[in-house]
């Protein structure tokens, strides 16, 4: 193979603020090396995989039980496609390492071609598993942190100031209590999670309990200091809940792009046990975690033990009324997890490129059968027309895909991270159908 020209790379976006950032600033480097980019809503990604007669890889976000297999895996093997793995959820785990294990299982290393794990912590506990395959595994970090610690963390600068203005000095908490407070319901989190998610009725339990005193903490909060809070629920949460059972002025409820900005502009950031957490110490400034009713087995690790950890309300407010210095350096076990010292993107592309340059047999021109294409004009012209969108009618679709439709929202994101990578003018943005995107060189 001479040159990746006509090779495609397919990259599904599930959480447009979790995941949008990075994986524009992926998908440059990618481009940079000559593959063609189709980026979008995962939906617009899979009907892509079962429909090019091209020679294509996926990248995976991550291995789901009785779906990623049948539904995604033996298709794009079927179709000649790679399978590259980059797991969305790849250090955040329980004391048990029960996650990593489940997510990382026999299949992933059946199927993919490359698997990029996130740290040395994770390589050292799937390597004692009899399906462990050296060959396939190469430690990288995450381009979703690497950014955190470069100057792509400037992208955010703008709205960090923006924030600060409007909100002046507030304390930020990041909720996380989805099986309490889920947007479609208590009766949706046993149908979809009850086979996959272990102790689904435990967890409801736990999360009931951390809401009710986050709860108490939010008035406490307003009783007894002149902070205005932000509540960034998770993205399965109902915000409604929050905003109905609070009519302060100096209390806000807000789901907004990435957590990033707000972490960066708050005076403090609280929170249970939630990845941002994570993100909060790699900007550099220490989280609390407001642990009452703590219960290990029910919550990530990680994120609990990188903070200051408070088990009363008392303490937290006697803390943050001291006007603590919150920068901090960066935990040590972090790096371990996270490998926050690598170029995570550089690694990631020209693995990547050197895999498809020795692998790839064949280089067909692109083709897309008839009725894609008829799907397509169909998906465009409602759009256009009635600015119709097929995850509109699901809440939990619309708060998790938010964007995602939008051309100029997606081409400002894409400026700014050129604005702070390579600057290059020569990349080149497509909008295919609603939702999907090509990027190339």
């Amino acid at each position: 193979m001479k040159t990746p020209k006509d090779f495609y790379i397919l990259l599904p976006v599930e959480t447009v603020s979790r995941e949008i950032d990075y994986k524009l600033y992926l998908s440059v480097m990618l481009a940079k090396k000559g593959f063609k980019i189709f980026l979008g809503k995962k939906n617009e990604i899979y009907s892509l995989f079962q429909n090019l007669n091209s020679s294509f890889a996926y990248i995976d976000k991550g291995f789901h039980e009785n779906l990623s297999v049948e539904k995604i895996y033996k298709v794009i093997k079927k179709n000649s496609g790679m399978l590259f793995h980059l797991d969305e959820e790849g250090a955040i785990d329980f004391k048990d390492n029960r996650t990593i294990k489940r997510r990382y299982s026999k299949d992933v290393f059946e199927y993919c071609d490359k698997i990029f794990l996130w740290g040395n912590h994770q390589k050292k506990i799937l390597q004692h598993s009899l399906y462990f395959d050296k060959d396939k595994v190469l430690v990288t970090g995450h381009p979703r942190f690497e950014m955190l610690k470069s100057s792509l963390v400037n992208i955010h600068l703008n709205k960090s100031n923006d924030i600060k203005r409007k909100f002046g000095k507030f304390i930020l908490f990041n909720s996380n209590t989805k099986y309490a407070n889920h947007i479609h319901g208590e009766d949706f989190i046993h149908e979809n999670y009850g086979t996959r998610i272990e102790n689904i009725s435990e967890r409801i339990i736990y999360d009931k309990i951390k809401l009710k005193n986050n709860i108490e903490l939010f008035k406490t909060i307003l009783d007894k200091t002149d902070f205005d809070i932000v509540i960034r629920p998770h993205p399965e949460e109902n915000i409604d809940y929050y905003k109905e059972l609070f009519d302060d002025s100096r209390i806000h409820c807000i789901y907004d792009e990435s957590a990033i900005p707000w972490i960066m502009s708050s005076a403090y950031t609280i929170h249970n046990d939630c990845t941002t957490a994570i993100e909060s110490c790699l900007l550099g400034k220490k989280p609390i975690a407001y642990m009452k009713n703590y219960d290990q087995e029910l919550s990530p690790f990680l994120p609990v033990e990188v903070s200051e950890i408070f088990s009363n309300v008392d303490q937290i407010i006697d803390y943050i009324s001291s006007d603590n210095d919150t920068l901090f350096e960066i935990p040590a076990i972090i790096n371990d997890l996270f490998s926050t010292q690598l170029n995570s993107t550089e690694i990631i592309s020209n693995e990547i490129y050197n895999y498809v340059e020795k692998n790839c047999k064949k280089n067909n021109p692109t083709s897309l059968g008839i009725k894609y294409r008829m799907i397509s004009f169909f998906k465009i012209f409602f759009h256009k027309i009635f600015n119709y969108s097929g995850h509109k009618k699901n809440l939990l679709s619309k708060n998790k895909l938010s964007g995602i439709d939008n051309d100029k929202f997606i081409e400002s994101k894409l400026n700014s991270v050129l604005q702070y990578s390579s600057k290059d003018n020569r990349v080149i943005l497509k909008s295919i159908r609603p939702g999907l995107y090509q990027i190339s060189f």
